[in-house]
């Protein structure tokens, strides 16, 4: 089986959870949704002024989320092919909704609310070229050129035990890791 329709390189595949649909983004600035059972291309997503980097399915299944060179991130009702909202912020190459909270998108440089109008991320994240740990947009740590991950697969968090991890492939062929507090940095406002 061969899935044809995009008119350049795919960029990024996401499987449904229950395995019947994948998305998939393309050099071509669209996204599509395959059914795979009929092995038809259910809708073709087209808004993107540039490639789309990544995809992510909602854990619901009724949204999908594309993040574009374009600067954008756009939702996508799954079942009607519908944009739902446009996010303005750098292009995140990571995207992932909350497992719990199904109106919060993580990307690279934080975490969205993608119900609100403010378009200010918040929680931990990287600036646009990784030399920076971000918190709710701001500078918070520099990376040195040595530990910085050269691309967003080589950075993730994790959380457990109330201390956000950041783990960073680096090019020295090392695995550095930076805990951080999960409440975020606190400030002696007094001094």
């Amino acid at each position: 089986m061969a899935l044809e329709g995009h008119d350049a390189q795919v960029t990024s595949l996401k499987w449904s959870r229950d395995g019947s649909r994948l998305a998939s983004a393309s050099v071509d600035r669209t996204v599509k949704i395959w059914n795979l059972v009929t092995v038809e291309c259910l809708f073709t997503l087209k808004g993107h002024g540039e490639w789309v980097t990544s995809i992510a399915w909602s854990p619901d299944e009724l949204r999908l989320a594309s993040a574009s060179r374009d600067k954008t991130v756009k939702i996508w009702d799954a079942v009607t092919g519908q944009c739902e909202s446009t996010l303005h912020v750098s292009s995140p190459r990571f995207l992932q909704f909350d497992q719990v909270n199904l109106n919060h998108l993580h990307t690279t440089f934080g975490t969205f609310k993608i119900s609100s109008s403010l378009q200010t991320p918040y929680g931990y994240g990287l600036n646009d070229d990784y030399s920076w740990v971000t918190y709710s947009g701001e500078n918070l740590l520099w990376i040195p050129p040595e530990y910085r991950p050269t691309k967003p697969s080589l950075a993730e968090f994790s959380l457990a035990n109330s201390v956000m991890t950041l783990a960073i492939g680096c090019l020295s062929g090392r695995v550095v890791f930076i805990a951080l507090p999960e409440q975020g940095p606190m400030y002696d406002h007094r001094l």
